[in-house]
């Protein structure tokens, strides 16, 4: 098998000789997988602060950045307010993908 790209921003520290996508000539192809947890729209900021607190938590903890490593994972711990302007640009940049590539929904 052969990786011909990596579709990060930057180049993976695993794979250094590898170039992005956009290196490779595709510019603004870059996309990161990711995960994040989500809560009701009406759930009290007290609660969201103390959920976000203990899953930053969880997330530096040495065990949990050891089996991030080992899938080549990367965590990006964010606030909710960080989280939400992540997701409308995600969104945003996925939309203007799926509209340049003429997708349509069945």
């Amino acid at each position: 098998m052969q990786v011909l790209a990596v579709g990060t921003p930057k180049r993976s520290d695993d794979l250094p000789n590898t170039p992005t996508t956009a290196e490779a000539g595709a510019p603004g192809s870059e996309y990161t997988f990711w995960v994040g947890m989500l809560a009701p729209s009406k759930t009290p900021k007290p609660i969201l602060d103390k959920l976000n607190a203990e899953v930053v938590k969880i997330l530096n903890s040495p065990e949990f950045k050891t089996r991030m490593d080992n899938i080549g994972a990367a965590p990006m711990p964010m606030n909710s307010t960080a989280f939400n302007g992540f997701i409308k640009s995600e969104t945003e940049g996925i939309a203007k993908l799926v509209q340049a590539a003429g997708i349509k929904a069945n």
